[in-house]
């Protein structure tokens, strides 16, 4: 049931920490939360074309793909990551992890790498067309979102498409050898033993 009060009290009792008051403002106002959260989404989702390729300097997408991983991590509580960004947050701490390995920071880059693997194995795990909450109940309400589509599920249970259609996307975990092999950032480690275990882990999990 609906709650049936006026903008100005659901405000101050969403400020006091009542959901459902967030909830009935996000439902008036569904348009406006869609495409504030769509710009967060788009925020987060950016730095993807960032190609880790030998004439880039490192510096930069380092930097920005961290942000990204952090303002993931902070739309879950008590610091576990909503499931649905699993995908997105592995494939950012690769990117973090190969610009690191080029400019020499390495055991920051295999922290990131280790915890990509993590991720990249947790997304896998998970169904194709699961609906998992956005998390930030704050930003986002009870929004959802599909794993490998680009649609939005909303408080009322309409569906909006996501301008940023790769967000949620499937992100098979057989690609991330290919991404170890032609990444040129990885070239600086490419043939340590560690690194090399990292290519085999990711071929064999191809035919889990």
């Amino acid at each position: 049931m609906r709650l049936q009060y006026d903008d100005e009290t659901l405000v101050y009792m969403t400020l006091s920490g009542e959901q459902r008051a967030y909830e009935e403002l996000v439902l008036r106002y569904q348009s406006a939360v869609l495409a504030s959260a769509s710009s967060v989404l788009r925020s987060v989702y950016s730095s993807e074309d960032a190609a880790p390729i030998n004439m880039y300097d490192g510096r930069m997408p380092a930097a920005f793909n961290q942000f990204a991983m952090r303002l993931m991590e902070s739309f879950g509580e008590d610091g576990v990551l909503p499931g649905i960004w699993y995908g997105l947050y592995a494939h950012k701490c690769l990117i973090a992890s190969a610009a690191l390995f080029s400019m020499g920071e390495n055991e920051k880059a295999k922290k990131h790498l280790d915890t990509a693997f993590t991720y990249f194995e947790k997304w896998a795990e998970i169904p194709k067309g699961t609906e998992l909450p956005l998390g930030a109940p704050w930003l986002f309400g009870s929004i959802k979102a599909k794993k490998g589509s680009n649609l939005l599920i909303m408080p009322d249970g309409t569906k909006e498409e996501l301008y940023e259609n790769d967000v949620f996307k499937e992100r098979p975990f057989c690609d991330v050898a290919g991404y170890l092999k032609t990444w040129g950032w990885f070239d600086p480690v490419k043939n340590e033993p560690f690194f090399l275990d990292y290519i085999k882990r990711a071929e064999e999990y191809k035919v889990k």
